[in-house]
């Protein structure tokens, strides 16, 4: 409502329209220098907050409460986060801090990118309190367990994994790192020997005990396999085939020498066998 000064009856009558009266009222652009707001006078209501430009008589933005309540105060430090023109923001709160009225103004000139940090600020400052709230839920265990996975295991385990992170910090030296890795292999590899063990002694069938061992073992084996040159990621084809060739060409006599054999039935071979990279296509055609 523009000029609030020169209508505070038409405020009032348009507040008596309504079914029931508002606990709050949010104003802007009342035209108000801080000086004259005192003079506003509107019934059954006290202004809480206010802001008022500076610069010009123009805008300005206040809250209004019902006489009656006294729970609401005004948060000085929202207030003075605003800044004219861009982004004029003031709040009140009541004493159990469980309410927050936070009214906002920008005029349509100005950036909306300042108001939008801005608004994160003064979000920031307003909602930095949160409290823990334990979420329970059911979790459902594994029908699968590692027996040997015991959980002083899974401390150190985790352990290990802090003390790389403090290694990578410079908190740890990396020989003690070293060492305790060492220990924890020993540990795991200790409690492994006892689970077998004790999986064999209290199964009915040994030979079926001992080859699940044997599967389950070999099975970890082929999942941490991989390939030869998945090692070598950086290394040219052309670099990799001139070693094969080199390899080839230079056992043939120390093949020969080994050989006693002075007579055969083999043909000797009048052309050298080499490899040359081939691209897909040319393997299709």
């Amino acid at each position: 409502m523009r000029r609030l000064r020169n209508n505070p009856l038409e405020l009032e009558l348009s507040i008596d329209s309504l079914n029931a009266e508002p606990d709050v009222l949010c104003l802007t652009e009342h035209w108000l220098v801080e000086e004259k707001l005192d003079f506003i006078r509107v019934e059954n209501y006290r202004m809480v907050s206010c802001f008022s430009r500076e610069s010009t008589v123009l805008g300005g933005s206040c809250i209004l409460v019902k006489k009656g309540d006294r729970d609401f105060q005004e948060d000085t430090a929202i207030r003075e986060m605003s800044i004219e023109s861009e982004i004029e923001v003031f709040c009140v709160t009541n004493t159990t801090g469980k309410l927050v009225i936070l009214c906002a103004y920008r005029t349509g000139l100005e950036d909306f990118k300042t108001f939008i940090s801005g608004m994160d600020r003064v979000l920031g400052a307003l909602f930095n309190k949160f409290h823990n709230y334990r979420v329970r839920r059911r979790a459902k265990r594994s029908s699968f367990t590692v027996v040997w996975i015991t959980r002083g295991i899974r401390v150190y385990c985790k352990n290990k994994r802090d003390l790389y992170e403090w290694v990578r910090s410079g908190w740890v030296s990396e020989e003690y790192y070293k060492k305790y890795v060492k220990i924890l292999k020993q540990v795991i590899e200790k409690a492994k020997i006892i689970s077998n063990q004790s999986f064999m002694s209290g199964a009915k069938n040994r030979v079926k005990a001992t080859w699940s061992l044997i599967k389950q073992i070999t099975d970890q084996k082929d999942r941490n396999a991989h390939p030869l040159f998945h090692s070598f990621p950086d290394r040219a084809e052309k670099d990799q085939l001139n070693e094969d060739n080199s390899f080839f060409v230079n056992i043939c006599p120390d093949v020969d020498k080994i050989n006693s054999m002075h007579s055969t039935n083999i043909k000797v071979c009048a052309f050298s066998l080499f490899f040359e990279p081939k691209v897909q296509q040319n393997i299709v055609k």
